[in-house]
């Protein structure tokens, strides 16, 4: 029998003007700017399930890795969204935050008022 080849798991998702690319233990961005260089950027993925193993049980393992793949698409898409444009239209972190807090909020108030009524 031959030896199995070992698993890789790659994953990504189109980004504004790039792409995302995950592994593992990392991922990266590439981003094209508007003077047409390319924008590599790249981190390391900090699991909470490698701090504290009793969050890898399979029941909360699923609802994690969920929260942190949305967490890493909208670092990415922050990246990709900042990188796309001229830097003196840059959104700034603060303004990120209320953005991202702001229409999340909205999201969920549309929600809750569609499964109340």
């Amino acid at each position: 029998m031959p030896a199995r080849a070992p698993e890789h798991f790659y994953g990504g998702q189109a980004v504004i003007e790039g792409v995302m690319m995950r592994g593992r233990r990392d991922w990266a961005i590439a981003v094209r700017r508007p003077d047409h260089t390319i924008h590599l950027e790249s981190h390391a993925i900090r699991s909470i399930a490698e701090r504290h193993p009793w969050l890898a049980k399979p029941g909360l393992r699923g609802v994690l890795a969920l929260g942190q793949a949305l967490s890493i698409g909208v670092r990415a898409l922050t990246v990709s969204a900042n990188q796309s444009v001229k830097e003196e239209e840059q959104l700034s972190s603060r303004q990120m935050g209320l953005s991202v807090t702001s229409s999340s909020s909205g999201r969920t108030s549309g929600f809750v008022c569609c499964v109340i009524t």
